[in-house]
């Protein structure tokens, strides 16, 4: 709010609240890619359920809210309803992502991540039900981190051609990261430099990272970087937004 304006607020008395935005991460990748055991290695708390098998169906937003307190929404119905849960019932009902709901909206102030900052869990892409939600979730993020399991996928041609349409909706590729999780299943250093080489063209320098949410090998490089990149593209962003 420029000077001017809060010295006529303040001779009438009127209270304007500082403009607002959020700042918006996707995670996208196919199923049991491993996002929301990233999710949850950079809360360092395991707040989204995560299996073995295909779990989430529902597109999960989570943010830090302005308080402590932790509150969760979910749509119900066809009318308009929204259930509202708090609490320890706000974090248990983040259990339902598994089911077929429109989405989860989850804050808390004591979520580890950057203020005015969402992060999007989606559903797997390589689902036919699932690929509209990701792509129109991926397009409206300002930041993507594609996500993949290094343990059984060497980017296969679903990924790439999901990655190529991610590049055209971004004007900057240093939008978009490149997570490889289970990378403690790599045999060498070489099956590493491949997959590296076989992303290069889609994401900027340094955008590459392979992680173990089972060792925590490779999180807290990711989460350095990540965080000081959303930190620094937020003043742009959000500024552009307002």
């Amino acid at each position: 709010m420029n000077t001017e304006l809060t010295e006529i607020t303040n001779q009438f008395g009127i209270e304007i609240q500082p403009l607002q935005g959020d700042l918006a991460c996707v995670f996208v990748g196919e199923w049991s890619s491993g996002k929301s055991s990233l999710l949850n290695s950079l809360f360092a708390m395991p707040l989204l359920p995560e299996k073995p098998i295909p779990t989430n169906k529902t597109v999960v937003y989570l943010g830090r809210g302005s308080s402590e307190e932790t509150i969760a929404s979910i749509p119900s119905g066809e009318n308009g309803e929204v259930e509202r849960f708090q609490g320890q019932e706000a974090v248990e009902s983040l259990q339902r992502a598994v089911q077929d709901l429109p989405r989860i909206d989850y804050q808390s102030g004591t979520l580890d991540m950057p203020e005015n900052t969402l992060f999007i869990d989606t559903p797997g892409f390589n689902d036919s039900d699932q690929i509209a939600g990701s792509k129109a979730e991926t397009t409206s993020a300002d930041i993507v981190v594609f996500v993949i399991n290094a343990a059984v996928s060497a980017v296969n041609q679903t990924q790439i051609d999901f990655m190529t349409q991610v590049v055209m909706t971004k004007a900057d590729k240093s939008d978009i990261f490149f997570v490889a999780t289970n990378c403690d299943c790599l045999e060498s250093k070489q099956d590493q430099d491949k997959l590296r080489q076989r992303i290069a063209n889609y994401v900027s320098d340094g955008r590459v990272f392979l992680t173990s949410n089972k060792t925590q090998e490779g999180i807290a490089e990711f989460k350095h970087v990540f965080y000081s990149y959303i930190t620094k593209r937020q003043a742009d962003v959000l500024d552009k937004r307002k």
